[in-house]
């Protein structure tokens, strides 16, 4: 009689529990990859929006045909909003403005304006710089931006997780 050789129940059971263990970190190392990108995806449009307010108070006094003396730039927990005021027609016109999807935060409620020709830049509680974090709950994920009356009004990255 000729002797068979075969896998044993347990050898199969080993086998597709090793597979299964590699397939689930796989799956969470991909989920943590998609909020890292989707985290870098609301922080660039958030520094975008505050270089564009800045370049606006530098720039012209008219958006799309619509005169301007003063930007604002108006952070909230779950969105920022770039407005544009006139004030002899008392009237504003929302430029551009960005809603956190999910779990994405900011920590600070402000407003930067920036008054055209010059750049004039003032924030709302009166400080000369003033940083906010962007973050996720329940996360690890965080950026610290700060923005600076005397440095221009630039964006700055202070820190990022």
């Amino acid at each position: 009689m000729k002797k068979v050789r075969a896998f044993t129940l347990i050898e199969v059971f080993i086998i597709v529990f090793i597979i299964s263990i590699v397939t689930v970190s796989m799956a969470l190392g991909f989920g943590e990859t998609r909020d890292r990108a989707e985290f870098k995806d609301i922080e660039t449009e958030l520094i975008s929006l505050m270089q564009n307010a800045r370049n606006l108070g530098f720039s012209s006094l008219y958006t799309d045909g619509v005169a301007v003396d003063y930007y604002e730039l108006s952070f909230a927990t779950y969105s920022a909003t770039l407005t544009g005021y006139d004030t002899s027609e008392g009237t504003s016109t929302v430029i551009d403005s960005i809603d956190l999807a999910g779990d994405y935060r900011i920590n600070s409620t402000f407003t930067i304006t920036y008054t055209p020709p010059d750049g004039e830049i003032s924030i709302s509680d009166g400080s000369s710089s003033k940083d906010f974090t962007i973050y996720k709950e329940n996360s690890p994920l965080y950026t610290i931006i700060r923005v600076s009356v005397f440095g221009g009004g630039y964006p700055e990255i202070v820190e990022t997780n």
